[in-house]
């Protein structure tokens, strides 16, 4: 079954495990490094060159892919089953000039930054009033290209949030610290209210993927962050994609 990923290695991560249940997965489409607003944004009012940028980089790749707003063209030219959702990369700050907008990462800061010494544009940071209302009023452009483009086939939103508690080096479960936790709190209440304009949609295509507990650490495939699941999410991740999958 091939599927299109639109969000982060939280969900990408689900197909990097070697989990049985996912042998007959196979990921055609990644699109990340891209916030909601960014994603439904216009195409770059800059005639500017990019030469300097490669392809076979996979940073720059996802830059160049946000600049040139190739998000729906990937989503209707490549072969895929299923669309997996998840928003944790709404964490990005976003820059936006005009109805043209780019997500911050190591990869855009040059040119954006370029771009803020002209005068051109702001940078708005997430989790900021004025960014919420933002990303709100694109995710109700967002959600009927997506059902548009999907043409019937499912789309998975995977409720992935911040995760309360980790694992530490020695096996134990421990809960994040007071001022990590509080960053925790109001992350996860934006991503609560996002996830639920999809469901206001009450639409048959979209289909929701709520696993239960979200532990960070332990056997993750990164560094100790929030959104950095132990490996047993993703049995559990996996169980309900494939059940899900089958009922399709």
């Amino acid at each position: 079954m091939k599927v299109a990923i639109i969000g982060s290695c939280v969900t990408r991560d689900l197909f990097e495990f070697n989990i049985v249940k996912m042998n007959n997965f196979q990921v055609t489409t990644y699109i990340s490094r891209a916030t909601t607003h960014s994603i439904v944004a216009d195409i770059s009012p800059f005639y500017v060159t990019l030469d300097n940028y490669s392809m076979d980089t996979f940073n720059e790749r996802k830059f160049l892919e946000d600049f040139k707003k190739e998000y729906f063209n990937l989503l209707k030219n490549n072969d895929w089953d299923i669309l997996l959702l998840d928003f944790i990369d709404e964490r990005h700050k976003t820059y936006i000039y005009n109805t043209f907008s780019l997500t911050y990462t190591k990869s855009s800061k040059k040119f954006i930054d370029e771009m803020l010494n002209f005068g051109k544009g702001n940078i708005y940071t997430p989790l900021s009033q004025e960014m919420i209302d933002k990303t709100k009023i694109a995710t109700f452009k967002l959600i009927p290209k997506l059902i548009n483009i999907a043409k019937g086939r499912p789309i998975f939103l995977h409720k992935a949030k911040y995760a309360t508690k980790y694992i530490d080096s020695t096996g134990q479960l421990k809960s994040f610290e007071e001022g990590t936790k509080e960053k925790i709190d109001k992350n996860n209440i934006f991503l609560d209210d996002l996830y639920a304009l999809y469901a206001l949609y009450n639409n048959s295509q979209i289909k929701f993927i709520d696993v239960e507990p979200k532990i960070g650490g332990g056997n993750c495939k990164w560094d100790l962050q929030p959104f950095h699941y132990d490996k047993q999410y993703y049995e559990n991740f996996a169980t309900e994609l494939y059940n899900l999958s089958q009922l399709k």
